[in-house]
């Protein structure tokens, strides 16, 4: 993706989450192990408090976990922590047709979080992505 995507959410699980990047429908065989990487070019947050941005996997609904998260403490509101983040999980789907998603939520609404992505090029930062790969 190459927008910026302010992440509004605070639910995990099944019922929340910020749409970050949705997949294609892909049909898997059910015995070949997959990786998929997950790019964001920078998460950009602010707050006044110890709290965290946090990245799920999903399979269609159903929430196969945390990616990761970033978090800490920024010091006042209008100080701004920007990092890239980087997940990678492995495992086998079953045999029929899945779509991941990866969503973003923040552990409190007094976080101000947003997912920054370009179209890459000369002083612009490169696009976000994910990528499946047999493993």
């Amino acid at each position: 993706t190459s927008a910026t995507i302010t992440i509004s959410s605070t639910a995990d699980g099944t019922s929340g989450g910020t749409a970050i990047i949705d997949g294609n429908a892909v049909a898997y065989n059910g015995s070949t192990r997959i990786c998929i990487e997950v790019f964001l070019t920078a998460v950009s947050y602010t707050t006044t408090t110890n709290q965290d941005v946090v990245f799920n996997l999903y399979d269609g609904t159903p929430d196969l976990g945390r990616l990761g998260q970033v978090g800490g403490f920024v010091g006042s509101a209008t100080d701004v922590i920007s990092v890239a983040f980087f997940g990678r999980r492995f495992f086998t789907p079953t045999a029929a047709t899945h779509t991941y998603h990866v969503r973003g939520w923040k552990t409190s609404a007094g976080v101000t979080a947003t997912v920054n992505s370009g179209a890459g090029g000369a002083s612009t930062q490169v696009p976000s992505y994910y990528r499946i790969t047999m493993a």
